[in-house]
């Protein structure tokens, strides 16, 4: 509808693109004949053109421009593609009459190199179209550019656009993954570790790499290659036979990791509380990290240990957080009584949607806490740990929400 308002609006050149398109309907039937279809084609795509030059939205324009190329043989793969390129610029910012226009194309796009050119140029295109501003007093673009990004949106979660991916961890550990969109066809492809503006500088800064049809298509990066990979430069993928522009090349965003805030160092459990099957750690002055999914660190005296979340998925590993215990001095008189001993026996309310489950209570982890339910209409407010066993109970420590002093 926004599309066709647009159209609507600019009515005076509506009327005279309009006027062209059924000017280039006349020559349909010289098309039947032999002698004049080249003719009649060539005359038909120039008023089809010009309809464009007076109105670039024009989709009746567009389509018998489609349809013209269809019947032209003399048309080639990189022509059709460059009509794809043509259509995507000028509706960018319509972006369902761009992509269903687009793929009335696609069918024509046959060769690995142009295909790969014809996913990132519809991909970029809806990537554009998400990211449109508000019209301003200064500034305006479309009537309605909450439509535009709703479209390019829900388009981009639709559509195929993988030309590679890579992982830190899983099945494909550390390996460059070409999307399945190549099984079955031998593929010339490069990869680039050093940055964008290296990039661009051209062929010098990639790394070659040639499947065949029958291999998988699967590069494992070597130690040092995984150790060079940064967040700011990326990883960029590139289809050997495409120019090295910034347009032609496919990126994998790596990000970092965000560092972890709510581990605790409980000192009497001898343990960071908090950490995951994601995290890893070492001892302070030691170079070596271990999974947690491979063991926990010793922390019993005094000791000082230094977490961090893992690399996962394209997430370098985060920044870490160190973390100092000492040698436990209890006295006879007083013994600390382990949370693995306790459970919730009974809670009046609690509020699990806001982070107040009833379980932080006795979690050993100050940085969480139990609360109520949210909304105040808990006048109870009570909550009944269990033991696993009889105790004499000397004390008990209680720590508000948040480490407050009361």
């Amino acid at each position: 509808m926004e599309y066709e308002q647009a159209a609507v609006n600019d009515y005076e050149n509506l009327v005279k693109a309009e006027e062209q398109i059924m000017l280039a309907k006349v020559y349909q039937s010289d098309r039947e004949k032999e002698e004049t279809k080249q003719a009649a084609l060539k005359k038909q795509e120039e008023l089809y053109r010009k309809a464009l030059e007076i109105q670039d939205i024009n989709f009746d324009a567009w389509l018998g421009l489609i349809e013209v190329y269809n019947a032209n043989e003399a048309k080639t793969e990189n022509d059709f593609y460059d009509l794809a390129e043509d259509l995507a610029e000028a509706l960018e910012y319509y972006p369902l009459p761009m992509y269903n226009a687009t793929n009335l194309i696609k069918t024509k796009i046959t060769s690995i190199e142009n295909n790969y050119r014809f996913t990132l140029l519809q991909t970029r295109t809806l990537e554009a179209a998400k990211g449109l501003p508000d019209n301003t007093a200064n500034s305006f673009t479309v009537c309605q550019p909450g439509v535009t990004r709703l479209e390019a949106n829900f388009l981009l979660g639709q559509v195929d656009k993988t030309i590679a991916t890579f992982s830190f961890d899983g099945a494909d550990a550390g390996k460059i993954v070409l999307s399945n969109r190549f099984n079955g066809t031998g593929v010339r492809w490069d990869y680039c570790l050093v940055g964008k503006d290296k990039a661009l500088q051209g062929k010098e800064n990639w790394k070659e790499v040639i499947f065949t049809a029958e291999e998988e298509h699967k590069l494992q990066l070597t130690q040092e290659e995984l150790n060079s990979i940064t967040a700011d430069n990326d990883i960029y993928v590139h289809i050997v036979g495409v120019g090295y522009e910034e347009k032609n090349l496919y990126k994998i965003d790596i990000s970092t990791a965000s560092t972890p805030t709510m581990l605790y160092n409980n000192d009497l459990e001898n343990r960071v509380v908090g950490a995951n099957l994601t995290m890893e750690w070492r001892m302070a002055g030691t170079s070596q990290w271990t999974s947690y999914r491979t063991s926990s660190p010793d922390l019993t005296g005094d000791a000082t240990v230094e977490v961090r979340v893992g690399a996962t998925g394209t997430f370098l590993p985060s920044n870490y957080v160190s973390l100092s215990y000492t040698k436990n001095e209890e006295p006879d008189t007083r013994k600390y009584i382990p949370v693995s001993h306790l459970s919730i026996h009974s809670v009046s309310t609690q509020a699990t949607n806001n982070a107040g489950a009833a379980a932080n209570a006795i979690d050993g982890n100050y940085n969480t806490r139990w609360h109520s339910a949210w909304n105040g209409t808990d006048t109870e407010r009570f909550i009944t740990i269990k033991l696993n066993e009889p105790v004499y109970l000397s004390a008990v420590e209680y720590v508000p929400a948040g480490r407050r002093k009361w």
